[in-house]
């Protein structure tokens, strides 16, 4: 297992550790030398909650003509009830986790990165009403249900971003009357960006701001869903 990032209200990248515990069926001898000769697993391997590259997703309408893209970053945002707690997963009133998917990370800091209800994809959402439905990295903190959306946001008819928002709860009622409104930068409680080598180019912690870095542009102020360095506040 590897050592926690500095930013430790987030919990552990389940890209990085297989928190599902120990595979059932070890494979065979054949099977290990056969996948040893296989190409380096791609971006697309380290996705959480999202396919392989290699697997053929069904598509909809809401798909169809719209150009593939290689992705280059992931953004990880926490959103937590209570603000004073240390770990984003810490049992509490509620959690909410967006990991999105981008190829355009530069124009996102430079013009600004905007996220709100309206980027929720229509009747694309669900429940996860069981705690023995959620995934390992969620349950073992003791959440009992979740509330998944998905999102996407286009520019000149290219996907700029695509991902997951998952709202974790303890009871259903919570996930019932959530109101994506609170969801502001404001509220942002960590932020962590990545690259295609799962190495961090911005990280953001509310309760240690002074830490928070942009690996790529320094102090550059940042509009819309940045919460650091805020353009306005500088301005």
């Amino acid at each position: 297992m590897r050592t926690r990032e500095v930013f430790h209200e987030a919990p552990e990248d389940p890209v990085n550790e297989n928190s599902q515990g120990s595979r059932p069926n070890e494979p065979k001898d054949e099977e290990k030398k056969a996948s040893s000769t296989e190409k380096p697993p791609s971006y697309g391997s380290l996705r959480p909650h999202c396919q392989p590259d290699n697997v053929t997703q069904k598509s909809d309408s809401r798909d169809m003509d719209v150009p593939s893209i290689p992705i280059t970053h992931q953004i990880k945002v926490f959103s937590v009830s209570d603000r004073n707690l240390r770990y984003c997963y810490q049992v509490q009133k509620w959690t909410a986790c967006l990991t999105l998917e981008t190829c355009d990370l530069s124009h996102l800091m430079k013009e600004g990165f905007y996220w709100d209800k309206s980027s929720i994809e229509p009747e694309s959402g669900f429940l996860i009403p069981y705690q023995k439905d959620l995934p390992a990295d969620e349950s073992q903190w003791g959440w009992k249900c979740a509330r998944v959306y998905q999102c996407s946001s286009m520019r000149e008819g290219i996907i700029q971003w695509k991902g997951q928002l998952r709202i974790l709860a303890q009871e259903l009622k919570t996930l019932a009357e959530f109101n994506l409104d609170i969801l502001t930068a404001d509220a942002i409680h960590v932020m962590m960006v990545r690259d295609s080598e799962n190495r961090v180019v911005y990280c953001y912690s509310r309760l240690r701001p002074q830490d928070s870095c942009n690996a790529y542009y320094d102090h550059m102020p940042m509009e819309g869903y940045w919460p650091w360095p805020r353009k306005d506040e500088i301005l």
